[in-house]
């Protein structure tokens, strides 16, 4: 039901622009991010599927690869929680632990 439906006129507000004041946030969380990252998220999404997309987890994966030391081509990122880091840690340092 929306507020025609109901024989209501609702007028839209004036409200002043979101514009917060700076703030350094020094609490348990959430912190400050750095001025980089704030323009880096205005700038258009890529989808999975993009081929810019693809050339850049190529890039990652190097990287990575660079970064641990291996020419292992089954080097790749996986997104997910702390845990989930965790136990993969876990899963590959101790394999059958894990069963």
């Amino acid at each position: 039901c929306t507020m025609k439906d109901l024989g209501e006129k609702v007028s839209i507000p004036k409200v002043n622009k979101f514009n917060p004041p700076p703030r350094l946030l020094c609490g348990p969380g959430p912190g400050n991010a750095h001025p980089r990252v704030h323009a880096a998220m205005s700038l258009p999404q890529v989808g999975h599927l993009d081929p810019y997309f693809l050339e850049l987890m190529e890039d990652i994966k190097s990287l990575l690869r660079y970064t641990y030391q291996t020419k292992n081509e089954f080097t790749v990122p996986v997104s997910g929680t702390g845990s989930g880091a965790l136990f993969a840690c876990v899963h590959i340092l101790f394999p059958m632990a894990s069963h």
